[in-house]
């Protein structure tokens, strides 16, 4: 029996079973970003209870080291922002970590982020918040490969950002003459 939780990986317990890797069947993993708060986070899990989801899994709050190896064992990260107005205006820091990672990004927002992700975020697929079958079609699309993207990386690091910055400030920041 194939499992994926353990330390060994799924080629090596197919060549150990005798089997192709290719004939292992396996549901992609998605890491579930943190819920806002303790009501949101029970209304996920009666919901998830409710559908009889079994391969959902909500976890506690971790630290920083420890998000960041959730993000590397799983093959999809999710993003979801409710259909506020108020999210149409933002863009969330959660999005550039999904970038930083390489993984697919799974995103249900709309307005700017959705732009973004959209036009700088590549092996990324973007349906409207809170539409179930628009995120089931969106999902599909999706490659299941991990794949840096330099170019995001690097056109919003710290150092690029500031140093943009820094720029315009000059631009406006005109010499007055001295007479």
């Amino acid at each position: 029996m194939i499992d994926r939780t353990h330390l060994v990986s799924l080629t090596r317990q197919a060549v150990a079973l005798g089997i192709s890797r290719g004939a292992v069947y396996y549901v992609p993993r998605a890491a579930c970003g943190a819920c806002s708060s303790a009501r949101a986070r029970m209304s996920a899990a009666a919901a998830i209870a409710d559908a009889g989801v079994t391969n959902v899994e909500l976890l506690d709050p971790v630290s920083r080291a420890q998000l960041i190896e959730e993000y590397r064992s799983a093959d999809v990260l999710f993003l979801h922002l409710n259909d506020y107005e108020a999210f149409k205006k933002v863009l969330p820091s959660k999005v550039f970590e999904y970038a930083a990672m390489g993984k697919p990004v799974w995103a249900g927002v709309a307005g700017y982020s959705a732009e973004f992700i959209k036009t700088e975020v590549s092996n990324a697929a973007v349906f409207p918040p809170c539409d179930a079958e628009a995120a089931i079609a969106a999902c599909d699309t999706l490659k299941q490969q991990t794949a840096p993207r330099e170019s995001v990386a690097q056109k919003y690091a710290r150092r690029a950002i500031m140093s943009e910055l820094a720029a315009d400030m000059l631009r406006f920041l005109k010499p007055t003459p001295r007479t």
